[in-house]
């Protein structure tokens, strides 16, 4: 059990900071929840970009880019006809 101080921080026991390797500046994500839980979760940025990469490699992200561009034009050209006429 912890207890949290006027500042709102907690003081995790040294022999779990031990065993996840957590020291002074480790970066944690704080979660809330919907049964009310919070959960830490060290963040880890080598490891976040390899997941990222992992996942982003079965994305096309030009055929994306193309269709979102193909919207924006669509939507600006409705908006000002005037400027980019009819087509």
């Amino acid at each position: 059990m912890v207890t949290v101080d006027r500042a709102g921080r907690i003081l995790l026991p040294k022999d779990l900071r031990g065993k996840r390797k957590i020291s002074a500046g480790t970066k944690l994500i704080v979660v809330e929840g919907s049964d009310g839980r919070i959960l830490l979760r060290k963040f880890d940025s080598e490891e976040l970009w390899k997941r990222l990469d992992q996942e982003m490699r079965a994305v096309d992200v030009d055929a994306i880019a193309k269709r979102v561009r193909g919207e924006i034009d669509a939507k600006i050209r409705k908006k000002y006809p005037k400027v980019f006429g009819r087509h």
